[in-house]
């Protein structure tokens, strides 16, 4: 399968030792969301979850990230947490509240391990607001990677979240 050509951003920080530190981050497209009328742009075969969730594995393995964030992630104990963990990751998922999707973070697992994790849940920050369109069931997850490599090494923090998108 082809991938596509993507821009990097490269920022060696002092931090971690002159090491690189590679990050993909992806909005993977809930099933629920992927309709034709939506995406008019789009051949309607390639919303099927079977065609995309196949080509973003190819993409992932071409480009061998350190750590993964997605968004808008279903099918997680079905297709991506077996799929990645064959390609040495581990990860974690939050589900949105009262949504079938979420947020999921992979990291390889011979390089780090999982030192504190943290669910946010938005809606728990809107309940002192009066505007109820704040309410949106939007969700973060927070990990904190050690690294198993190098122990002097600091703690990277991972924060990956969905927030709220009104088109309107």
């Amino acid at each position: 399968m082809a991938t596509y050509e993507r821009a990097f951003i490269s920022d060696i920080n002092s931090s971690l030792k002159g090491k690189a530190l590679t990050v993909l981050s992806y909005n993977v497209l809930a099933s629920s969301s992927a309709i034709p009328k939506s995406y008019p742009y789009c051949k309607p075969e390639h919303l099927k979850f079977n065609i995309r969730g196949p080509k973003m594995i190819s993409e992932i393995k071409t480009y061998d990230p350190d750590i993964i964030c997605l968004q808008e992630v279903d099918n997680y104990k079905e297709f991506w947490y077996p799929k990645l963990n064959e390609l040495g990751y581990s990860g974690n998922m939050i589900l949105k509240v009262g949504k079938s999707d979420g947020c999921a973070t992979f990291y390889k697992r011979d390089l780090y391990y999982v030192y504190q994790e943290e669910e946010i849940n938005f809606n728990d920050a809107a309940k002192e607001s009066k505007d109820k369109k704040l309410q949106t069931g939007n969700v973060g997850l927070i990990t904190v990677l050690q690294s198993l490599e190098d122990s002097d090494m600091p703690p990277i923090l991972v924060s990956n979240c969905h927030l709220y998108w009104d088109p309107k």
